[in-house]
């Protein structure tokens, strides 16, 4: 937001600016969830584009499947360094003529061949240029971890004009990994929550005050008051930390309980309260995390009041609220209602009172897909030492289970639809059974999101059940080769994708101790 986090941002400006052989090369800002990271890189590259000096920029994040791995950095990163500077094009470009298939290559090779050597070889440059890496902790495995290593191993192969600004989490891996640096001049290292407490209460301040000021406008018949204890309370009640700041100016505003003065004095009075009332967490954790403890328990308490709690409302909360948790890929509402195979409103009623912490699409925008405001609230929701509503909090693996056997359902209903009969014929027969008007038709995200996601909801199962097994099974024998059609319609790699989804079943099985009931299927 204007206005705020400006001594990071002109420290980072600063940076970019700087020429020389001794300016450090790489920009680390790390913090703790919440603490605003991606908000500063969004800026940091927003500043540098709208000042010609953005070359590329990647943005991680578990929501979305493509965006969580590293196997399309390099491409991405390339694609966009080919639109920015003509040279880099021309040197792209021979690097693709030489090796074709780069693009589909392992992270190593990508990166030698569509980013380290065409920049490389490229004619010197004068005008410094930014590539902005957001959120690496976010990258899924050890593909964060390996595209850090090849750029701090390589930095200095680089023209010295690229500046590379990084943002992430403290994990100790990347932390052990700057730590290491056989030359650590090359890094400039940035900790949020090393910056004076008062200089962010500051921002938050700003924040909030600009924020709310709107409530008069966007609720006229309310009797706003905002004072200047309240705001005290709030930014105190905020901490250090950016997403509790937006989480309580959502919690206020939300648009269907329409009361900001009421919900404005539900924050002051529980900012009130003694944390010594609230049950003692298993774990204490750090007290940033217990402040926005504090606030993601109060949204809840809001949304499910003790009187209106039962047995349908907590299955409804887990079923749609589960979903959403452990989705590989965001879907849109009615996709969302076509792959749970339930009416649009129950997921709508389910979510009713979490527009403060999830994005729900007004009914305009209904294509938009669901997406939590921020990683940190499903964190929240796993971990039963953080979530004080022992009935609200979400257990992973049953989702991933229940998802796994939604996905496989669904391709086989599409598979008996697409051959209008059951599958009991032999290969040979399964070969050629789907004529292409049965399934070359327009395919829906739901099905298209079942056809790529089973394998990875399955693995995710720490042990197998009958259902569970008879799913996979039928599978298997019956609707593989009607998977391996449609898999192409998605796009993307189907030799690839058909390959590690029976990679990752193959391993999982051995782990689950199945392999020997689908010993059969996998190696047929």
């Amino acid at each position: 937001m204007k206005n705020t986090r400006q001594s990071v941002l002109y420290d980072v400006a600063e940076w970019i600016e700087s020429k020389g052989t001794e300016v450090p090369r790489i920009f680390w800002l790390n913090g703790i969830a919440g603490s605003g990271k991606s908000a500063i890189a969004q800026t940091v590259a927003k500043n540098a584009s709208a000042a010609s000096q953005l070359g590329a920029s990647f943005f991680f994040t578990r929501a979305e499947a493509q965006l969580r791995s590293a196997n399309a950095l390099f491409s991405s990163l390339a694609y966009q360094l080919a639109h920015f500077n003509p040279h880099l094009r021309s040197q792209i470009a021979s690097g693709l003529e030489a090796v074709p298939h780069a693009g589909h290559q392992g992270i190593q090779s990508q990166f030698y061949d569509l980013f380290l050597r065409p920049l490389s070889l490229s004619p010197d440059q004068t005008t410094p240029f930014l590539i902005v890496l957001d959120a690496v902790d976010e990258c899924e495995e050890l593909g964060g971890e390996e595209v850090l290593k090849l750029l701090v191993n390589n930095i200095q192969r680089l023209p010295s004009v690229i500046k590379i600004f990084i943002s992430s989490r403290p994990e100790p891996h990347i932390r052990s990994l700057f730590e290491k640096m056989l030359d650590r001049s090359h890094v400039i290292t940035v900790y949020l929550q090393e910056i004076p407490r008062i200089v962010v209460q500051q921002d938050i301040r700003c924040f909030l005050r600009t924020r709310l000021s709107t409530v008069p406008d966007e609720f006229p018949e309310a009797q706003w008051e905002l004072t200047p204890v309240h705001l005290n309370i709030l930014v105190n009640k905020c901490d250090s930390l950016f997403i509790i700041a937006a989480t309580i100016v959502n919690f206020i505003k939300d648009r269907r309980a329409r009361d900001p003065c009421k919900r404005l004095a539900m924050v002051l009075h529980q900012a009130s309260v003694d944390r010594s009332s609230l049950p003692p967490p298993a774990s204490a954790p750090s007290v940033p995390l217990r402040e926005l403890d504090t606030c993601y328990n109060q949204v809840l308490r809001q949304s499910l009041p003790k009187n209106t709690i039962t047995q349908d409302l907590i299955s409804r909360f887990s079923f749609v609220v589960g979903t959403l948790v452990v989705l590989l890929t965001p879907l849109p509402l009615s996709e969302l209602g076509r792959l749970l195979r339930i009416d649009t409103t129950q997921i709508l009623a389910a979510l009713e009172f979490l527009h403060s912490v999830i994005s729900i699409p007004v009914q305009k925008a209904y294509h938009t897909p669901i997406r939590f405001y921020h990683q940190s609230f499903p964190e929240f929701l796993t971990d039963p030492t953080r979530c004080i509503f022992e009935e609200f909090c979400i257990k992973p693996e049953e989702h991933h289970r229940r998802l796994a056997l939604i996905c496989l359902a669904i391709i086989e209903r599409d598979a008996n639809h697409a051959a209008n009969k059951p599958l009991r014929r032999s290969r040979a027969e399964k070969m050629v059974s789907y004529p292409t008007m049965g399934i070359r038709r327009r395919m829906e995200r739901a099905n298209k999101y079942a056809l790529g996601s089973w394998a990875l909801h399955l693995i995710q199962v720490s042990s197998i059940d009958p259902e569970l097994k008879g799913a996979l099974g039928t599978f298997l024998s019956r609707h593989l080769y009607y998977w391996i059609y449609r898999i192409e319609e998605i796009g993307r790699c189907s030799v690839k994708l058909r390959r590690d989804h029976i990679t990752l079943v193959w391993n999982w099985a051995v782990r689950t101790f199945c392999f020997e009931g689908l010993k059969h299927y996998l190696t047929d």
